[in-house]
């Protein structure tokens, strides 16, 4: 089954002021979500159908337009861009967190969202002891509800 997510992460008083320019969504935790559809980055590169691409390369949807504009919100705290893509049991996470207008983290390796998610303050459920020998952790990026939705548009 295939999973694909594109979004913009932070805690709600972070991203409050921008509900009137983006589509913001509820998660867990006290964060919110944009869900960075290509409605919404026209609407953070202003229009502007190519922009140029902020190093490093390892994202797919995440411009210097997008980079400028979370870095000016990144004062009022963190904020993270997450991608993530699946199919068939293998795919890839990438990340960057903000935080007063520096990078805290960039990298694309799996696991990355849930340590993004722990730079914004998430704490992960507490494990589940089970009578067998299984015990389930539910992650950050459960904890949070991002495994909701399969596909950034259903959000």
């Amino acid at each position: 089954m295939a999973y694909s997510l594109s979004a913009i992460i932070a805690r709600s008083s972070v991203l409050q002021q921008q509900a009137q320019i983006v589509p913001i969504v509820k998660v867990g935790q006290d964060l919110v979500m944009v869900p960075v559809t290509s409605e919404v980055l026209n609407l953070i590169n202003n229009g502007v159908e190519k922009p140029s691409r902020l190093l490093p390369q390892h994202f797919e949807y995440y411009f210097s337009s997008m980079a400028e504009w979370m870095m000016r919100i990144s004062e009022k705290g963190p904020i993270a861009y997450v991608e993530a893509e699946f199919h068939g049991g293998t795919g890839d996470q990438a990340v960057v967190v903000w935080r007063n207008q520096k990078i805290l983290m960039s990298v694309r390796a799996i696991g990355a969202i849930n340590k993004a998610l722990g730079l914004l303050g998430v704490k992960a459920k507490v494990p589940r002891l089970a009578d067998s020998s299984d015990v389930y952790a539910g992650d950050e990026f459960e904890t949070v509800g991002l495994n909701r939705h399969r596909s950034t548009e259903e959000w």
